[in-house]
């Protein structure tokens, strides 16, 4: 039990209590004494009176003193600090914030429930005591819009909205929380409060940093109340979980590895680690797992020749639920087809401009399949091309294109095909009727000597070369590049491969809601020798995921929390998709217009559909929860494989000395699963304004008669 106070500066004005003793020394008289047998009898009367009359002036100093000291601390606002409840007793009102950890590790159970049920059963409790004049104000650390303000509530509807708090498996923003609650602790309330209640799990709390509480309002109480320590932490959780090839090709395997970490004290013997596809139980592994140890498990799936493939890895059931499972997901598509051009058909078959690229994109590993469909053209071929049937076009050195073919090509591209343009002796000079390509190009240069390449800077991520693993511009500096298109970028394209004093040599960029790529060199050795090199495979292999690998097989991952970004037409504008999660549930959302220009991720989001200059957009923010999502768009349907981010794992919760450390006076309590009654680990703070105002008020009365007597 301790004292509180509301205005602490205005303690000083205690300097005040002395004014009545100052007055009284001031006001006595200095008296000469002469002593007269005649008045020896009264002066002994005198003496008794003026002894009464001495103590009653003393007494009305003590009660003038009083007088002001009480009048100060009723100033300063003085509140006594209890267990039970925040609400207390007072003449003011009290505005409460609860913040509440709904972040995927309050799940743990304890013997009273999970934590998040213990944290809102105290809340309820609170909002129970609360008084007529007070108002609560829930928040939660997932999902609270960051610039909503919060509402304030009386008891029935403040019960309504804790009841409409859910818990999550997604990762909570406590820092953001907690400087929302202490923004809106309501000005006009008496007294205000924010209590935070969480397990301060460490995949949460770590970096919380009190300092980072801009403007802090000393006159808002914050406290923190640990749910149920006693708990513990034992639990399994998977991590590192990695799949490869991802996105697996149709009728090909993949493999899908992980590690099982056992987060307890006590070995765990024989665990069983189950695979499921779609609802069927494939494979169980079974592990042993030391204290605080981890081991690794490594499933073999086949992908289906078409339609969705989607399931998960299982742990049995344990304190937290939520780090046993890990779902994945994926739409299986046909393989690729791509059309190759062959702009000089009349030479040899080992020296035709499409043997190596044919080649390559048809390369398989031993007893498989190339997942890419080629088809060989020649220039005079293009006007009976159907070009729906394809993925994506390779154009090696084409001189002359049929008017109708450039159109349709152009239509082709922005409907979301890709084109790969690879430049030549033919093509240099007839490449005019292409003014919609993200690069200009000139006449043909010869390089004496003869050149490497180098990615260009910034670009070492890009698709085109994610088969050349860590570090692929090494393949790049071996080559030679003797002769070259000389290119230059424009309408928005950026270069990918350069000369090493900059020159690019291949330029990405969309056209509508395709992607394009143009090459300042040939596919075959007259102007390089990149290939007869082994990084051209990969490199095509690479190129081939980048233009065409978008439309087919679509798969996404997200973490509970995250929004998606559904992109579609802009003739969609205006209709509602359906949105299907775990439980079958589904929601509805719709499609508004994106203007073009400059496109922005949402903040911790997916995006899904074909990217485009203007399109239609829509926005889901309700995947909280870890299971498989269906986006059930007009044109296409999307499966999002949505898991507990992999940092609420950590649920060993933060010491208490760190808070506290943070600020000398900040308050930090426990509050048990068990508590009976729960308000006994929150603080009450109670207001002596009105005990002070009555003692106040007794204390003029008293004077009032004693100064009448005297």
């Amino acid at each position: 039990m301790s004292f509180q106070f509301f205005h602490a500066a205005l303690l000083w004005g205690m300097g005040l209590v002395f004014l009545p003793i100052l007055i009284h020394l001031l006001r006595r008289r200095l008296v000469r004494r002469y002593r007269l047998p005649t008045f020896e009898f009264l002066l002994r009367t005198q003496r008794r009176i003026t002894n009464r009359s001495r103590l009653r002036n003393w007494i009305l100093l003590f009660l003038r003193v009083c007088a002001v000291g009480i009048i100060i601390f009723l100033a300063s606002r003085p509140l006594l600090e209890t267990e039970g409840g925040v609400s207390g007793v007072g003449w003011f009102p009290v505005h409460t914030v609860a913040v509440i950890d709904n972040s995927a590790s309050m799940a743990f159970e304890t013997g009273k429930g999970s934590r998040f049920e213990v944290a809102k059963r105290a809340v309820r409790r609170m909002i129970e005591d609360m008084s007529e004049a007070d108002r609560m104000s829930i928040a939660t650390t997932v999902g609270e819009p960051a610039a909503a303000s919060l509402k304030e509530f009386q008891r029935k509807e403040a019960l309504a909205a804790l009841e409409r708090v859910r818990q999550t498996d997604g990762k909570g923003a406590p820092a953001r929380i907690v400087q929302h609650a202490l923004e809106n602790a309501s000005p006009k309330a008496g007294r205000r409060n924010v209590v935070v209640f969480s397990d301060f799990a460490r995949g949460d709390w770590e970096s919380f940093q009190i300092r980072n509480l801009r403007q802090w309002n000393p006159h808002v109480h914050l406290q923190f109340v640990r749910v149920a320590p006693e708990s513990g932490v034992e639990d399994l959780s998977l991590q590192n979980v990695k799949m490869k090839p991802w996105p697996p090709k149709a009728g090909f395997s993949f493999t899908i590895g992980a590690r099982v970490f056992n987060r307890g004290e006590e070995k765990k013997s024989k665990v069983p680690v189950q695979l499921y596809v779609g609802e069927e139980l494939r494979e169980t592994i079974e592990v042993d797992l030391e204290p605080n140890g981890a081991s690794p498990v490594s499933f073999r799936v086949n992908a289906p020749e078409k339609g969705v493939l989607y399931g998960r890895i299982e742990l049995p059931k344990d304190n937290l639920s939520a780090t046993n499972r890990f779902y994945f997901a994926a739409g299986i598509g046909k393989r690729l087809r791509a059309l190759v051009i062959d702009g000089d058909p009349k030479r040899g078959l080992q020296d035709s401009e499409t043997f190596f690229v044919v080649n390559a994109l048809t390369a398989a590993p031993l007893g498989g399949e190339s997942p890419v469909l080629t088809r060989v053209v020649a220039s005079y071929e293009l006007n009976n091309v159907q070009w729906d049937e394809y993925d994506y076009v390779i154009a090696c050195n084409l001189g002359r294109w049929p008017e109708n073919g450039k159109q349709r090509l152009r239509d082709f591209v922005e409907k979301g095909g890709g084109l790969f343009w690879a430049t030549g002796e033919l093509s240099s000079e007839k490449a005019a009727g292409l003014g919609w390509l993200p690069a200009t190009t000139g006449g043909p240069v010869t390089l004496r000597p003869s050149k490497s390449l180098k990615i260009a800077q910034g670009e070492e991520a890009h698709r085109a070369f994610s088969f050349l693993g860590v570090n692929g511009g090494r393949f790049f500096s071996a080559l030679r590049l003797a002769r070259l298109t000389p290119l230059e970028p424009a309408r928005g394209g950026r270069a990918l491969l350069e000369l090493p004093d900059g020159t690019p040599v291949l330029v990405t960029g969309s056209v509508g809601s395709g992607q394009v790529m143009v090459w300042g060199s040939t596919c075959d050795r007259d102007w390089t020798d990149l290939a007869v090199r082994p990084v051209f495979v990969p490199f095509m292999r690479g190129i081939s995921e980048f233009l065409g690998g978008t439309q087919k097989g679509v798969s996404s991952s997200a973490d509970a929390g995250d929004v998606f970004e559904i992109r579609a037409p802009t003739r969609r504008v205006g209709e509602a998709i359906q949105i299907r999660g775990p439980a079958q549930e589904e929601r509805a959302t719709q499609f508004t217009e994106k203007k073009p220009g400059p496109e922005t991720m949402p903040t911790d989001g997916l995006r899904l559909g074909k990217k485009g200059s203007a399109a239609a957009v829509a926005y889901y923010r309700d995947a909280y929860l870890a299971g498989i999502y269906r986006v059930l768009t007009p044109d296409e349907k999307h499966i999002v494989a949505v898991n507990a981010p992999a940092s609420e794992s950590r649920i060993s919760p933060v010491e208490m000395s760190f808070f506290k450390d943070k600020l000398e006076k900040l308050d930090v309590r426990d509050l048990p699963a068990n508590e009976s009654d729960p308000l006994r680990s929150i603080l009450r703070l109670i207001d002596l304004g009105a005990l002070l105002f009555l003692m106040l008020g007794g204390i003029f009365v008293a004077e009032a008669f004693l100064a009448d007597r005297t």
